[in-house]
C-alpha cells in the first residue's frame, strides 16, 4: 500500500476513532499513535521528494520563438511617430 492511502486510511481512523466506543485511555493511545503515524509518514513522503529534486516539468506551456523576425512588426510603432512627438496630428493618433 502507497504511503498516502496509509496516510489516508490512518486519517479515516483517526476520525472514526471518538465513534468507536473505546474507553478514553485506548483512544487518547490510539489518537497518539495515528497521530505520529501520519505525522512520520508525511516527513518520510516530504524527505524523499526533497531527496530526488523538482520535478521536471518535460511538456511547456510555450515554446521559444526561433524563426527570424519579418522586416516590418505590426505591433512596433511607425517612424514618423517616434520622431514628431511633439506634433500629433491625427493621422499619427489613428496609427497608434
Amino acid at each position: 500500500m502507497s504511503k498516502k492511502r496509509i496516510i489516508i486510511l490512518l486519517g479515516v481512523l483517526t476520525t472514526l476513532l471518538p465513534l468507536s466506543g473505546f474507553p478514553g485511555s485506548w483512544r487518547s493511545f490510539f489518537t497518539f499513535v495515528f497521530g505520529v503515524a501520519i505525522t512520520g509518514l508525511a516527513f518520510v513522503s516530504y524527505k524523499n521528494k526533497e531527496v530526488s529534486g523538482p520535478l521536471e516539468n518535460k511538456e511547456d506551456s510555450f515554446t521559444e520563438n526561433t524563426s527570424p523576425l519579418s522586416s516590418v512588426n505590426k505591433f512596433s510603432a511607425p517612424e514618423e511617430t517616434l520622431s514628431n512627438h511633439s506634433e500629433k496630428t491625427p493621422e499619427v493618433i489613428s496609427s497608434i
